[in-house]
């Protein structure tokens, strides 16, 4: 089975509405970055969304990163991201903002 990395939206959205089980069904186990954690802690993210960090399942994985890398991983995806602004409406619904 193969694995995959996530970021905040697809964890909470999934959690929201009770299907977070259905990652390691379809991936096995899931990464997320260091970074990701303290977005899904965050003070207005949802309860059921900050129990869950608070008490990772197995499947999932926070690997320790080396100083810098968020960054450039973060630097490498600003032309992705860009294009994908210009080409939808986007509106902001990170689990630590506006619940």
């Amino acid at each position: 089975m193969t694995c995959i990395v996530s970021d905040t939206s697809p964890i909470c959205y999934l959690l929201l509405i009770d299907k977070i089980d259905l990652l390691p069904q379809l991936y096995g186990t899931v990464i997320i970055p260091q970074t990701v954690r303290p977005e899904l802690e965050a003070v207005g993210s949802p309860v059921v969304v900050q129990d869950w960090i608070n008490q990772p399942p197995e499947w999932l994985e926070i690997p320790a990163v080396s100083a810098g890398l968020d960054t450039v991983v973060s630097d490498s995806l600003t032309p992705i991201n860009s294009r994908i602004t210009e080409e939808m409406d986007w509106r902001d619904f990170r689990c630590g903002k506006g619940w």
